[in-house]
């Protein structure tokens, strides 16, 4: 597995779990969660779910969450709450999902697969 470089890592040592993985397709949605988070937090973000992956199984024991987008290209959100259940990883990260979809059965379904809330944007 290749590992990937985040772009977005402050320069703060990584002491914990001290850091935020912003996961949305798309840039302006990340970069709002990175100004809101940044001062707090070191930051990781993916554009897709397959980056999301890589990251967490690199840098699972310093994240403190998951901030997740549902609809993107390659894996979406439940793909990835599904691959992070079968590797155990949501027992050590939570994950707050974000967004737009408000339909009952995409909340159901984010729950059932392990998210610990949903924001709809």
């Amino acid at each position: 597995m290749e590992e990937i470089n985040p772009y977005h890592v402050k320069d703060r040592e990584h002491r914990g779990r001290d850091t935020i993985l912003i996961v949305d397709d798309i840039e302006v949605n990340r970069i709002i969660l990175q100004s809101i988070f940044e001062r707090d937090y070191n930051l990781l973000e993916a554009e897709n779910g397959e980056q999301a992956m890589v990251l967490l199984k690199q840098y699972h024991g310093n994240i403190a969450a998951v901030l997740l987008d549902l609809v993107m290209p390659e894996k979406d959100g439940y793909e990835v709450l599904q691959e992070m259940g079968a590797n155990g990883l949501l027992d050590e990260v939570p994950v707050v999902v974000i967004t737009a979809d408000n339909s009952l059965e995409g909340e159901l379904r984010a729950f059932d697969l392990g998210a610990s809330d949903i924001i709809v944007k």
